[in-house]
């Protein structure tokens, strides 16, 4: 974690190098932002905690500073996980393929006691999906879907008006939607809960 915050800081300052806005600077009005991200992904339940899973992804949105301390933005963020591959010896030593993907819409507030730095809270809901395949031997991908809920908690350094970097706590429940089996068969829920997520990033992204 502390290897992607570090490359997020070098590559800011490597955008910045020629940047003449080294004091103060305003960020009032409506902007829109793009960027990317990476991080850890740790899936838990009421007692313990799975490995946790490198994750990558990309977010955009509105960004509406009503003043100079006070702000508020509205954005898309996509999260992936690449294919893991474990090995379940209770299942005869079966090689099995997880993907994960999760699409939410957020909205943040954002207090920023010095034009540099700012504090994030928000929520959020979209949809986790998770991909699952038997490779050994091969077996159809069983995708279950489910209703996510999210709590946004994190830190902003504004560097210049228009990049910033972000480290970002991420809390989700899912709630499971719908499940389709191998052979085809779908499974209908009542949106009971089926998990537990915490994931935390480091972000950037450009102001345009």
């Amino acid at each position: 974690m502390k290897k992607c915050f570090i490359a997020a800081l070098c590559l800011s300052g490597l955008l910045l190098a020629d940047d003449s806005s080294s004091g103060d600077f305003s960020l009032k009005g409506f902007k829109g932002f793009a960027g990317i991200s990476s991080g850890l992904f740790t899936p838990f339940d009421a007692t313990t905690a799975s490995p946790s899973i490198f994750s990558y992804g990309i977010w955009g949105g509105i960004e509406m500073n009503f003043a100079e301390k006070f702000g508020a933005r509205v954005y898309v963020d996509l999260n992936f996980t690449p294919p893991i591959q474990t090995t379940t010896a209770a299942a005869n030593n079966q090689l099995a393929t997880t993907f994960n993907m999760l699409v939410s819409g957020n909205i943040d507030l954002i207090w920023r006691p010095v034009s540099k730095f700012g504090i994030i809270g928000g929520v959020g809901f979209g949809d986790y999906f998770n991909m699952s395949a038997d490779t050994t031997p091969n077996t159809p991908t069983q995708t279950t879907n489910n209703f996510a809920l999210l709590a946004n908690l994190g830190l902003q350094y504004n560097i210049a008006a228009n990049h910033l970097i972000e480290l970002n706590n991420t809390f989700i429940i899912t709630y499971a939607f719908s499940e389709e089996a191998a052979d085809g068969t779908v499974t209908r829920y009542d949106y009971a809960v089926r998990s537990y997520l915490h994931s935390i990033n480091v972000r950037y992204a450009y102001r345009f």
